[in-house]
């Protein structure tokens, strides 16, 4: 074998190697969520993300008689969020401010959902957006799109 042949495949192991050790591994859907919030596969149960070809995602905030969890959410644009009641009230998620709707009009169930239902919303703007239960506005929430 020659000096050059030599040279080259010493470099070609460099080469391959270095990629080899600083190559990022690719997240597993199998891994657990962001315990701060539940991330639902396909807008229902909570599991672990799932991504779509854009990387949607749908987020799970829940209603219950002492408001909505998380009360502050940060999700990126084109992310579903998912209104869950829980409550024993009934639910009418709606944009500040109340009763007008107008901070984001197309934010806004326009009618009310019962214990066990939800309303799903894709937040496709940037913005920070308050909300509130149109049939209950002491409770109140923001969603940060970013």
């Amino acid at each position: 074998m020659n000096k050059k042949t030599l040279i080259i495949i010493v470099i070609l192991v460099i080469i391959l190697g270095g990629w080899l050790i600083f190559r990022t591994k690719a997240p597993k859907v199998s891994e657990a969520p962001d315990p701060t919030f539940a991330i639902s596969d396909e807008f229902g149960g909570s599991g672990p993300v799932s991504t779509v070809e854009d990387s949607k995602k749908a987020i799970t905030v829940t209603y219950t008689n002492s408001g909505f969890s998380p009360a502050t959410l940060t999700v990126g644009v084109n992310d579903t969020v998912v209104f869950v009641n829980n409550s024993s009230e009934p639910l009418w998620v709606a944009s500040d401010p109340h009763p007008t709707h107008t901070n984001l009009p197309s934010f806004d169930e326009k009618a009310a959902i019962t214990k066990g239902s939800t309303y799903n919303y894709t937040f496709t703007t940037a913005g920070t957006w308050t909300y509130h239960n149109h049939v209950g506005s002491s409770h109140k929430g923001t969603i940060i799109v970013k």
